[in-house]
C-alpha cells in the first residue's frame, strides 16, 4: 500500500484536529493496481476519514493510521510541530476476503472434502491445523495481516478437540504449542504460558525431543516477556541441555539456545555471566557458521559490546564493538549498513579511552544515521562529542555540541540541563568567553 496526502490526521479515532490548515486529499494504491483517491473537505477525525476510504474501496480496514513522506505540509504547517506526532513511520492496513492466500484457499477445499467423506476425523484434524498454522505464519510475518491471529486461534483449538477426541497426544501437542506462541504474539502471556507449559510436557512425555527444545525455547521467551527472568534461566538452561543431547554442543541451535541464556542473565544484571554465555555463543557460532561473517554473529559481539561496557571492561567493549562494526560493514556494505546505537556505543568507548578523533568520526556517523526524531540519543551523542572535542583542545566546537545538547534537553526535560551546562560553561571558559561561561553557571 503507498498512501500519500496533504494534510496529517491524528493517530486515534477520538483525536480532534487541532489544526485545519487543508483539506484532506489521500490517494490509496491497492495491491491489485485498482487506484482510488479520497476527497475529504472538512474531515475532523480519523474515523471520518477510515469511514470515507473504506466506502471508496469497498474494504473492511481493521486499523488505520497515515504514512506521509518529508516533514512539511500544506500552508507551511511542519509535521512535527503537531501535538499528537511523534513519528514519522505510520502504516494503513487493510484487509478483506480477497486477501486469503491460495494456501487458506487450498486448505478450505480440503476440509470441505474431509468433512463430506464420511467425517474422516483425522484428515479434519490435520487440515485444522494446517489451516491454523498458516494464518499464524501470514500474520507474524506480514503487517497486514496481523488480525489472522485470531483465525489462527480457532482453527488450532478446533484442531485440538479432534486430536483430543481421537487420543492423538502428539496432534494435541503440536496444536498447543503453536496456540501458545499465538497468544504470545497477541500478547495473552497468562494463556500463552499455559499452553507452552502444556506443549512442553506433553513432548517429556513422547520423548519427543527437537518439538520439546522448541517449545522450552519459547517458554523461556514468554517468561522473558513477563520479566520473570528467574524462571526464564531455568528453562533457557534445560533447552541447551536437550540440544546438546540431541543436536550436539556445536550447532547453531545450542548457540542460539546460548544468546537466550545470555540475554536473560544481561537483563538480570548479572553481567558477568552474560559475558561468559556470549561468548561462548559466538564460539558456537562461528564452528557451526564456518564461511566466517553472520549476521547472528556480529549480533553476539554487538550485545557482548553492551554487557562489557555495562560491566566496566571497557577494552573488551570496544575490541567487541570493533569486531561488531566490522563485520556488519563486510555484511551490508551499503551507507547505513551498521546500527547507529552500535557506532554511538563505540563512539562512547572511543571517547573513554582518549582516542577522540576516531570518536568524533562514530558519533558524527551514528547521528546522520538516527532520525531527527531520536532526541534521547542525540542529546546524549552531542553531550560526549562536546567532551571529545574539549578534550581535543577544539573549544569552538565543543561550546557548539554542549549548546545542541542544551536544546535538546530542555525539549526532553527542562529540569535536566544543569550537568550540561555546567560543561558549557567550563568549555565557554576555556573559550575565552568569561561572560558566557558565568551565565551558563549561574544558571546551571
Amino acid at each position: 500500500l503507498k498512501l500519500q496526502f496533504l494534510y496529517f490526521i491524528g493517530g486515534e479515532a477520538s483525536y480532534m484536529m487541532e489544526h485545519k490548515a487543508a483539506p484532506v486529499a489521500l490517494q490509496v494504491m491497492l495491491p491489485n493496481s485498482v487506484f482510488v483517491a479520497v476527497h475529504a473537505e472538512g474531515v475532523e477525525r480519523v474515523l471520518d476519514v477510515k469511514e470515507k476510504v473504506a466506502q471508496a474501496v469497498g474494504l473492511r480496514i481493521d486499523s488505520f493510521m497515515l504514512t506521509f513522506e518529508g516533514d512539511e505540509l500544506a500552508n507551511g504547517v511542519k509535521v512535527m510541530d503537531l501535538p499528537f506526532v511523534d513519528q514519522s513511520e505510520l502504516v494503513l492496513t487493510m484487509t478483506d476476503d480477497s486477501s486469503i492466500s491460495e494456501t487458506l484457499k487450498e486448505l478450505h477445499e480440503k476440509l470441505k472434502v474431509a468433512q463430506v467423506n464420511g467425517g474422516d476425523n483425522y484428515s479434519v484434524a490435520k487440515v485444522l491445523f494446517a489451516m491454523g498454522k498458516a494464518c499464524f505464519k501470514e500474520a507474524d510475518k506480514t503487517p497486514k495481516y496481523k488480525d489472522r491471529y485470531a483465525p489462527a486461534l480457532t482453527y488450532l483449538t478446533e484442531s485440538a478437540e479432534v486430536w483430543k477426541q481421537l487420543d492423538n497426544d502428539e496432534g494435541g501437542m503440536h496444536c498447543q504449542y503453536y496456540i501458545a506462541r499465538t497468544h504470545r504474539y497477541m500478547g495473552n502471556l497468562d494463556l500463552a504460558l499455559t499452553y507452552s507449559t502444556q506443549a512442553a510436557d506433553a513432548a517429556r512425555r513422547l520423548n519427543d525431543h527437537k518439538t520439546l527444545m522448541r517449545c522450552l525455547n519459547d517458554l523461556g521467551h514468554i517468561h522473558s516477556d513477563r520479566l520473570d527472568f528467574a524462571s526464564a534461566l531455568v528453562v533457557y538452561k534445560e533447552t541447551i541441555i536437550v540440544a546438546k543431547d540431541t543436536s550436539g554442543a556445536d550447532h547453531i541451535g545450542t548457540a542460539m539456545y546460548m544468546r537466550n541464556l545470555a540475554y536473560c542473565y544481561r537483563e538480570m544484571r548479572k553481567y558477568s555471566a552474560s559475558r561468559t554465555c556470549y561468548s561462548k555463543a559466538v564460539l558456537i557460532f562461528k564452528r557451526a557458521l564456518p564461511d566466517g561473517d553472520h549476521a547472528r554473529i556480529a549480533s553476539c559481539y554487538q550485545s557482548l559490546a553492551v554487557v562489557c561496557d555495562k560491566e566496566g571492561k571497557y577494552t573488551m567493549a570496544l575490541e567487541a564493538c570493533d569486531k561488531a562494526v566490522e563485520m556488519w560493514r563486510r555484511l551490508r556494505p551499503h551507507e547505513g549498513g551498521v546500527a547507529p546505537t552500535l557506532l554511538q556505543r563505540r563512539g562512547e568507548l572511543l571517547e573513554h579511552k582518549g582516542d577522540f578523533k576516531a570518536a568524533l568520526i562514530d558519533l558524527e556517523e551514528a547521528l546522520q544515521l538516527y532520525p531527527s526524531s531520536s532526541l534521547k540519543h542525540r542529546v546524549k551523542i552531542h553531550y560526549v562529542m562536546g567532551h571529545a572535542c574539549r578534550k581535543s583542545g577544539d573549544y569552538r566546537s565543543s561550546v557548539s555540541h554542549y549548546e545542541e545538547a542544551v536544546m535538546i534537553q530542555r525539549k526532553l526535560n527542562p529540569n535536566a540541563v544543569a550537568a550540561i551546562l555546567h560543561h558549557l560553561s567550563t568549555a565557554y571558559k576555556l573559550k575565552g568567553d568569561s561572560d558566557a561561561a558565568l551565565r551558563c553557571s549561574q544558571e546551571a
